[in-house]
């Protein structure tokens, strides 16, 4: 479908922009946690899309030194967080709350970095049912 046809088309149906799943596949995704839906979504991206790593072993040798930890520093990095905390906490100073701590930072990041992989729209879906309910940041739900 062209893009012109879906901006000026008011009845573009949702479900072309979900994740679906083939024909022959009787799986419902409704059924899938978020973590099945992330695998399917990713086994499409790279099988539909030829889509693959470009450097394998920095991507193992991260994972062997640090596991999740690792492979999330290959997409930000520590001096980058290291602003964003820093800009949050004088924010968050400025209006008498308590900063935020790195692995608070790397949990809401991580989140939303998530939050690309599942059919989720809004982080309060997910924020409240999480680890993440009462942190010294957010008000319990």
């Amino acid at each position: 479908m062209e893009i012109t046809n879906i901006l000026t088309n008011e009845e573009w149906q949702a479900d072309e922009w979900e994740l679906g799943l083939s024909d022959g596949d009787q799986s419902n995704t409704e059924s899938m946690n978020p973590s099945e839906v992330a695998q399917v979504y990713i086994e499409r991206l790279t099988s539909g899309s030829g889509l693959h790593r470009l450097r394998p072993r920095k991507v193992q040798q991260a994972y062997e030194k640090n596991a999740e930890g690792g492979l999330f520093g290959l997409f930000v990095s520590v001096k980058l967080k290291r602003a964003w905390r820093n800009w949050t906490n004088a924010v968050l100073k400025a209006k008498g709350e308590m900063p935020v701590t790195v692995a608070e930072l790397d949990a809401y990041i991580g989140l939303e970095m998530a939050m690309s992989l599942i059919p989720t729209t809004d982080i309060k879906e997910l924020w409240p049912k999480s680890n993440f309910k009462e942190t010294k940041t957010s008000k319990p739900q």
